[in-house]
C-alpha cells in the first residue's frame, strides 16, 4: 500500500503526488477519503495512470477513473464543480 496526495481532483480523475513513479496504464485502486463541511466522505474507485512527471522529491501521476459506484461518481461531481 502506498499513501499518496490528492493535489486535484475532478469529475473524470486525479492528479497525485506519490513517492512511486508508476508506469503507464498502471491500474490501481484507491481509498479516497474527502472531508467537506465537517463530514467525511470514504469510497474506492479504480484508475487508469495517464501520465507522470518526476519531482525533485516525488512524481505526479494523471489518473483517469475506469470504474467509481454512481453515487460516488455523483459526490466526485458535485464535489468538483462546488456544486456542495
Amino acid at each position: 500500500m502506498t499513501i499518496c496526495k490528492v493535489e486535484n481532483a475532478s469529475a473524470q480523475g486525479f492528479l497525485l503526488d506519490t513517492e512511486v513513479q508508476y508506469p503507464l496504464n498502471t491500474k490501481l485502486m484507491l481509498r479516497i477519503e474527502v472531508r467537506h463541511s465537517g463530514k467525511t466522505w470514504e469510497f474506492l474507485c479504480i484508475v487508469i495512470v495517464r501520465h507522470s512527471v518526476i519531482r525533485k522529491a516525488s512524481y505526479m501521476a494523471g489518473t483517469e477513473i475506469e470504474k467509481i459506484s454512481e453515487k460516488d461518481e455523483k459526490f466526485l461531481h458535485d464535489y468538483s464543480f462546488n456544486i456542495i
